[in-house]
């Protein structure tokens, strides 16, 4: 019997500093809270299913941004907006894990709730699906916390006044010619900004 061929797994590999990732990309992120746009040589139309965590690069990407960023306001705007995004896409996951655990038990859902300080009680079945009530209502408190951050952010937008478009065409019409925001990387981005910045206020003085 001939034996099929394996088919081996892309290895998938991201971006871990500014240097590199595309200015699409690191705004997608800010904007969306998913961490799939720090990978590299995907197809971002149709996104890999994946569970790898890269909660900590994007961190670590994000602080450098803000050591190159000069525009405080737009700083917190952004920063804003990615707390807003991962408490909402976290929210979305705990709220999906839940509704399965009313169907069936998952030891790894179990634990993301445990990380939250819920408990789900498995003495009896009475107990584990009152365990999960009570867990329905913990959750709720994320519903709190992303409307007190689209206020806040609300409140930013109207302050920094300045959205990714009009950074985007600031910096073309400064160099003369379209940016390709999937090559061009977050920190280039940056510093032809401040740059931007540094002239506008000489030419003030």
């Amino acid at each position: 019997m001939q034996k099929q061929p394996v088919v081996a797994k892309p290895r998938l590999r991201w971006y871990t500093t500014t240097d590199y990732l595309p200015v699409r990309n690191f705004y997608k992120v800010t904007e969306t809270g998913d961490l799939r746009w720090l990978l590299k040589g995907i197809d971002y139309e149709q996104m890999p299913d994946v569970t790898i965590d890269l909660t900590e690069v994007w961190d670590q990407i994000f602080n450098e941004f803000v050591a190159l960023s000069k525009d405080r306001d737009y700083e917190l705007y952004l920063d804003n907006l990615r707390k807003l995004a991962k408490t909402e896409n976290k929210y979305e996951t705990l709220k999906s894990e839940l509704f399965t655990l009313y169907f069936r038990y998952n030891k790894e859902y179990a634990d993301d709730l445990e990380a939250e300080n819920i408990t789900l009680n498995l003495t009896t079945r009475e107990y584990y699906l009152k365990s999960l009530d009570v867990a329905a209502r913990r959750l709720d408190q994320y519903l709190t916390k992303i409307k007190l951050l689209e206020k806040e952010l609300k409140a930013r937008e109207v302050k920094s006044d300045v959205q990714f478009e009009d950074l985007v065409f600031m910096v073309e019409r400064y160099q003369g010619f379209p940016l390709d925001i999937d090559k061009v990387s977050i920190k280039r981005f940056v510093l032809i900004l401040n740059r931007i910045k540094e002239e506008n206020g000489k030419r003030k003085n």
